[in-house]
């Protein structure tokens, strides 16, 4: 009589346990981690625009992209952004900081345009923090 109790005790055990490890295994197995979409990370760049010169800088992007900047210069410079077939987008005279967006409506390689030419003896120093973003 007592190894029959043991008995129906180690096989109710036996079938809990293997309907625990069914439950786990099927709980792990139908619901997928779900893939995380990239964020776009902004960049953060600095340089100098010498007297009478310019410097730009280009980005790719598709149609409907939209390009996140903001700038500061220590000195007052000429700024503007430039699509692929050379229109300017937009632009600002003599500012010492900016900031804003622009949505491409033309994909292809744009261009942010620093602008030193009106001045003679002094080169900017311009810190330019942008961000694409895809749509």
């Amino acid at each position: 009589m007592l190894k029959r109790e043991w008995g129906f005790k180690t096989l109710g055990l036996l079938v809990l346990t293997l309907a625990l490890l069914t439950t786990l295994a099927c709980g792990l197995t139908s619901s997928p981690t779900p893939t995380p979409i990239p964020t776009p990370v902004p960049t953060d760049i600095v340089f100098k625009v010498d007297a009478g010169k310019e410097s730009e800088f280009s980005f790719n992007m598709r149609e409907g992209s939209t390009f996140n900047y903001s700038f500061k210069s220590d000195l007052d410079i000429n700024a503007s952004i430039v699509d692929p077939r050379g229109n300017m987008r937009a632009s600002w005279d003599r500012v010492y900081q900016h900031e804003g967006s622009y949505i491409a409506d033309t994909p292809g390689i744009h261009r942010m345009v620093f602008d030193n030419s009106f001045s003679l003896f002094t080169g900017k120093n311009v810190a330019l923090r942008y961000q694409v973003v895809h749509r």
